[in-house]
């Protein structure tokens, strides 16, 4: 199973870890689609803070959980 994050149509393989080379690739991709659609260095900041926060409460609830 293929999941298309990036629209390109070749997608990254669901379930698999996304190594550091992978992790550069999809956010330089993602940036690139993002400014492509218009968006705002703003907005994008806004966007990767979320994202940031995200992830930041996902390793917090981990952690209480153990």
């Amino acid at each position: 199973m293929q999941l298309d994050i990036v629209g390109n149509g070749g997608g990254i393989p669901v379930g698999n870890p996304v190594d550091a080379r992978t992790a550069r690739i999809l956010a330089r991709s993602i940036f690139k689609d993002m400014q492509a659609y218009g968006v705002s260095d703003d907005r994008i900041l806004e966007i990767a803070g979320e994202l940031i926060g995200l992830v930041t409460a996902k390793i917090e609830d981990q952690r209480r959980a153990t």
